[in-house]
């Protein structure tokens, strides 16, 4: 026995016995352990779920962390990854996106020498 289905493989055979002895008593407890594990089973789905989304949520501030210390925040207002100026990549990211959503948002080319923010539209030279 180990597994959810192991034992409830050992309910259900429970439950035939009580059945054949004809037992009500003990079919009766049968179906109480029966819906206690039904309801453990949905709690240990929703445990599940949770430590999924706090694991995804660790890793997304360990990313975030990450950023921070490459970030380099330049004299005209916006920040820089230093590994990607270091492969010779000119990258800008909108400094408002950063420090009020920690968001990493690239600056397109608008007109002429314009850039803007893709998402909080912030512009700059």
């Amino acid at each position: 026995m180990g597994t959810l289905k192991d034992l409830y493989e050992i309910i259900k055979e429970l439950k035939t016995l009580a059945k054949d002895y004809q037992n009500q008593e003990i079919a009766e407890k049968v179906i109480e352990i029966q819906e206690g594990f039904f309801d453990f089973r949905e709690e240990l789905e929703n445990i599940k779920d949770e430590n999924r989304q706090l694991k995804e949520r660790i890793k997304e501030l360990e990313n975030k962390a990450e950023d921070e210390n490459d970030l380099e925040l330049m004299p005209q207002g916006y920040y820089i990854k230093k590994s990607e100026k270091a492969q010779g990549k000119d990258i800008k990211y909108c400094a408002a996106c950063w420090r009020n959503e920690k968001k990493l948002m690239p600056f397109a080319r608008t007109i002429g020498t314009m850039m803007q923010c893709c998402n909080c539209h912030t512009a700059i030279r």
